[in-house]
Parts: structure tokens; sequence; C-alpha cells
């Protein structure tokens, strides 16, 4: 009876933790819906909008006082979603604010210090370039991005060259990746291509501190890749310090297709094993010191040391924004531990977001950011989950099954919360990523990463070479698992173009399935998830594309049919990525020197190439692509349904939906009367 008894008190004292855990999650959860409403919207929201929201804020502090718990729980998730947008709409203005007036546009002479190589998707070198001088100091330093050969350089020197820059490109795609948002945030101003090799200039006086940084990144990785060789020797350095440039595409290919392709990028993978690590072994080693053991908690101590390896690893890696949330995820959960809090648990989770939220609002509408904190979250909710089942039902694993039971577990639930939202984005699926990860994390996690962290360690005293020999022993496998399973047949499945609020109901359902304290609320939930996927799946795709160039390709049910296959070919894979018809067989419309005609199953697509063509091509085709040098007043006399060209110059690459053989809907890459900084043409 006293056992039942202190189970059920312990069982309360879980429930009570996660009420007292509601309020702070309630506000990060909302401070992110916030942030994701600002930067969904199609034009930046005005001042207006803005002094709204202020005194919104300001109505929901005065309601905090209002008694009973449901009026509180509203009054904290109006202060989140104000609090989010605000703090979105300051980044905006402070990273705007600290920009140059113009962009140096054409043949321009560089000067600046390489701060780090990377390997664009052609597989070339870029280098990323902070420009320096008197006109680029204090707030207004930015930099610039090069494709060019590294040979003579390397990071932390001062280089000149001569390149022929551009702004960032627009999406390539309406809702797709846009360099040029990334960019703003990035602060890189410009891209191109080098016209001559760089070369180094004579240092000005001592290194700063970024600099010494960057050559020591790249001295650490040059170091890994001399003690390795094959794909293994570019992974390693891609894990230890963040340089992915010795990657090669077909080695990315084949790990994204196992399902691991997240071992790349220095994340809340790479930091929690390297935190997580560095914590268990310092508090076994301060565990045996009997004399410290009794003294002090050598719980609180282990943690204290094991944030300062986890700082020095965010320099190590380059800290990049993946690795800047994974380390504030990470310090909130060794801060639980000192501060004699669960690491693991709500209170910590919803820190961390609030902090991410607060410090790169922009990140919340990225892949990285949902992927993460869907994972984590889903990871403790089952944790939560089986510790509250624990309590009641005491069942044991053996010892010897654990830690593979509970990667498992770990390696479904992560894989389960990410895959989602990986192929809402990606348009791709992993058919058998839960494999890849069972059988290639094992190997990852105990053998790969205390390696080469022990490599790390050992590379000071020159004897670093058998740790990493067990390094790239341990890649090879993984490499292995990962060449095995692409061979699998269909080990990649294309999935099609979700709408653009699809993701936010999935989130809102997820959540309430998980903090729903009522069976008949959680079946609802699933119900609604059930359906919620299949209106996905049948959800209209796009018939066609229209680039700005005069690319026009169009899906048929079958295949895809182009006016062109020599150019635009990036264009046209993204697209059919988006419809889930990559790897079909596509051909080529009917041309001549007027034109060209795309013969569909019941309509006809003209795309005329001179403007004396078209008035033939009005009479006689379903939809028209009016040329771009065509007035206005000649376009609006075409009877068929068209698509201005002139528009898409303007605009960006168009979507267009058609139905009975009319255009039904069209979207652009710009909504009308954009006016976001990062827009600007």
């Amino acid at each position: 009876m006293s056992l039942g008894v202190h189970g059920f008190k312990r069982s309360a004292k879980g429930m009570t933790s996660h009420r007292k855990s509601a309020p702070l999650l309630v506000l990060a959860l909302c401070m992110t819906a916030g942030a994701a409403l600002y930067f969904s919207s199609a034009q930046r929201p005005s001042y207006i909008l803005v002094a709204t929201a202020w005194t919104a804020g300001v109505v929901a502090l005065g309601l905090m006082a209002s008694p009973g718990r449901a009026g509180r729980s509203v009054s904290l998730g109006l202060i989140g979603l104000v609090a989010g947008f605000l703090v979105a709409d300051h980044r905006v203005s402070s990273i705007h604010a600290r920009q140059p007036a113009a962009s140096e546009t054409g043949r321009v002479e560089i000067t600046g210090w390489l701060e780090r190589v990377e390997r664009s998707s052609s597989g070339r070198s870029r280098l990323v370039i902070r420009r320096d001088g008197p006109e680029h100091t204090g707030r207004h330093w930015y930099r610039v991005r090069v494709l060019a050969n590294a040979n003579e350089v390397r990071p932390g020197d001062r280089l000149s060259l001569v390149a022929m820059l551009d702004r960032p490109r627009p999406a390539v795609l309406p809702g797709g990746y846009d360099s040029r948002y990334y960019a703003f945030f990035q602060r890189v101003q410009a891209s191109g291509y080098a016209l001559a090799a760089p070369h180094r200039l004579a240092e000005q006086g001592p290194l700063t501190g970024a600099r010494r940084l960057a050559r020591w990144r790249y001295d650490i990785a040059e170091a890994s890749r001399a003690r390795m060789d094959g794909p293994a020797a570019g992974i390693a350095a891609a894990l230890l310090v963040g340089d992915r440039s010795g990657i090669e595409a077909d080695t990315a290919e084949t790990l994204r297709v196992a399902g691991l392709g997240h071992i790349l990028a220095i994340s809340g993978l790479h930091m929690a094993l390297m935190a997580g690590g560095s914590f268990f072994a310092i508090r076994l080693l301060l565990a045996a010191w009997s004399g410290l053991a009794r003294r002090t908690d050598v719980a609180r101590l282990a943690a204290c040391i094991a944030l300062l390896v986890s700082s020095v690893y965010l320099l190590m890696s380059g800290a990049g924004i993946p690795t800047q949330r994974a380390f504030v995820v990470t310090a909130v959960a060794l801060g639980a531990v000192i501060a004699g809090r669960r690491a693991f648990s709500f209170q910590s989770f919803a820190l961390a977001l609030a902090v991410v939220v607060v410090l790169q609002p922009e990140s919340v509408v990225s892949p990285g950011f949902q992927m993460s904190f869907s994972a984590v979250g889903a990871l403790i909710a089952v944790h939560d989950w089986r510790r509250r089942r624990a309590l009641t039902q005491q069942r044991r694993v053996p010892g010897v099954l654990r830690p593979f039971l509970e990667l498992g577990l770990t390696s479904f639930v992560a894989g389960t919360a990410t895959a989602v939202i990986g192929a809402v984005h990606f348009h791709r699926l992993a058919s058998y990523g839960l494999v890849g990860n069972l059988l290639a994390m094992p190997v990852f996690s105990f053998l790969v990463m205390p390696a080469g962290v022990l490599g790390l360690l050992l590379m000071p005293l020159g004897v670093e070479g058998p740790a990493f020999a067990v390094m790239q022993w341990g890649l090879d496998v993984i490499l292995g698992i990962s060449a095995w399973i692409e061979t699998l047949p269909t080990a990649a499945r294309g999935v099609p173009a979700a709408p653009s609020w699809w993701l936010a109901l999935y989130a809102v359902l997820v959540i309430t399935l998980f903090a729903a304290g009522h069976r008949l609320v959680q079946w609802g939930a699933v119900v609604c998830l059930a359906g919620l996927v299949a209106m996905w799946a049948l959800w209209p795709q796009p018939s066609l594309l229209v680039s700005a160039n005069g690319l026009v390709v169009a899906r048929q049910d079958d295949g895809w049919v182009a006016n062109t296959t020599r150019r635009g070919r990036f264009p046209r894979q993204v697209f059919l990525q988006t419809v889930a018809l990559e790897g079909t067989e596509g051909e080529v419309a009917d041309c001549d020197t007027q034109g060209c005609v795309l013969e569909l199953e019941t309509l006809r697509v003209a795309v005329p190439d001179r403007i004396d063509a078209l008035n033939e091509d009005c009479r006689r085709a379903d939809i028209v692509i009016i040329p771009a040098q065509t007035p206005r007043w000649i376009a609006h006399r075409c009877a068929a349904s068209h698509i201005a060209l002139a528009e898409l110059a303007e605009r960006g690459n168009a979507l267009v939906w058609l139905s009975a053989g009319e255009i039904i809907r069209v979207r652009y890459v710009d909504a009308e009367g954009a006016n976001w900084p990062w827009q600007t043409r």
C-alpha cells in the first residue's frame, strides 16, 4: 500500500510539473506563431499594424490579472503572438538599417578576408568573403559569395580579386527556397563568379580574433582530411569544424536517400553528442574523486565544464545558424542541470524555443528550425509519457538491451516527427530512412563522434592518427550502409507540394494531440490528421511552370513537355520535383522560327518568340505566353488566356493552375506590391 501511495505521489508531482511548464510553453509557441505570421505575409506589415500589435500587447498585459486559468492562458497567448510579431519586425528593421545604400553589381574589384570555402550545388568552390576597408567597418560590413578556386588562399587570408557580381537571385518557384531571404539575414550583399584567380594581400597589422578562428578551423579541417582518404575525409571535416567543401555531390545525395543527410550539418545531434558525451565522461571522472564527490554536486560541476566544451565547439564549427540554435537548446539543458532541474523537460524546451525566436526570428520559417524543434518536442513528449507510465507499471528492460532499444525508439520518434516536415519542404521522402538510422546511428553515436572528439583532443600532441583511423572505419561503414539502401527499390520517393497553409494546420493538430488531456480530443486530432494527409494527397498540383526567361514546362499524367531543354534546366528540375515527376520521361514541343506549341491532352499552349506570330497564336491556342517585348495594348487584345513575360520579369517565375482549358490561378514568386527589403530588384 505504501508503494502505491508513493507511486501516486510521484505521478502527481510529474503532473504538477507538467502544469507548471504550460504557461511558458504557451508563451513560446505563440511567439513562434507570431514570428511565422509576420514572415508569412505577402507584404511587409505597415507601421499601423505594428502599432496595433503594440496596443494589443499592452491590453493583453492588463488582462493577465483577470481571474481564471483560461483567461490568463488566452492573455499569455496573445502576449506571445504580439511579442513574436514585434521581435521579427525589429530584426528586419535593424538589419536593413545596417545595409549599404546600394549593392555592388557588375564588374567589381573585391578586397576583404576569406571567411570560409563552401561547395556550390554544381560542385564548384565558392568563397565567402567579408569586405574590409574604411567604408565597410562598424555596422555596415557585409559579405559576398564568389565562385572561384581557393588554391592560393585559405580562410583568414586577406585577398583581392575581380568578379562579376549580382544581387542574390529570387526563388525558382513561388514558396520555394529564396536565397534573397537568407542572404539578407546573413548579410550577404551580392554573389557571382571570379574573372581571375584570387591572390593574397599583405597583412596590415595583427590578425583579428575572427580571422584567427577561421584559420584555426581551416587548419583542423586540413589535418583531419590529411589523416583520411576517400569520401570519409570530407565528411570528417564537416563533422568536426563544419567545413563541407570536401564533400562530393554524389556522397551527399547517397546519404540523403538513406535518410542520413542530417549528419552532414552540425546541429542538434552533434551538439548533443558533444555536450552529452563530455558531461557523462567528466561526471564519471569527478565521481571517482571521492573527496570532491562528498563535498560537491559533481553533476553541476560536470554541466559547467560541458557548457564550456559546447561553447568551444560552437566556435570551432563556425557558429552557423543551425549550430547556434543547437547551442541554445544545449545551453538551456545544461543550465537546467546546474539549477537542479530536469534537463529533458517541456520547460527547457519552451525556454530554448523562446530564446531562439528572440535571437533569430527569421529562422521559424526555415526547415532546420522546424525539424529541430519538432524532433526535440516529440522526444520530450514520448519521454514524459514513458516516465508517467513507468511510475504506475514499473516495467524494466534488461540492461544489455536498453541502449539499443532507447536508440531505436529515439530514431523512430525523431524520424517520424521530421519526415513530414522534410517532405513538405523538399518534396522527397526517404522510404528507408528509419532503417538507415537504426543501422548507422549506433556507429555514428558510439564510434564516429567519440573517435573524432578524441582525435581533436590528441591533435596538439600529434598522436591523433589512431583515433582518426577509427573514425574513418566508422564513416566507411555508414557510407556502405547508405550505398546499400540507395540500391533498394523506391529508396527515395517524390511527394507533391502541399498547400502553403498545410504545415501550420499540421502543427496545430500535433500540438493538440500531445497537449490534450482528454482522450476524445486526442482521437479527434488523429482523425483530423488523417484527413489532412488525405487532403495533401488530393490537392491539385500546378499544370505549368512559366519562367521569366521564356521557359515553359507543362505537367502531364505520365511525364512532361517543355518548349526547350537547352536552358532553364534547374527551374525545370525543381518544378518536376515539386509535382512529384522527377525522373520521368519528357519531350520537347514542336518549334519553328516563330515559336513553340505545347500540345497537351485537352489544350494547346503557344509560346511565340516574335510579336508578329502573336495574332495567329491568340486565335488558335488556348493559352498564350506573351513575349517580353510586346506592348501592353497588343497583349490586351489577345482573346486567349495569356501570361505576359514582362510581368514575370517584375514578379519572378509563375506557377499556373488550369481547368477545362482555362487559367484558374497564377502564383508568382513575389506577390503584387511586395516590399520586403530583400525583394528589391
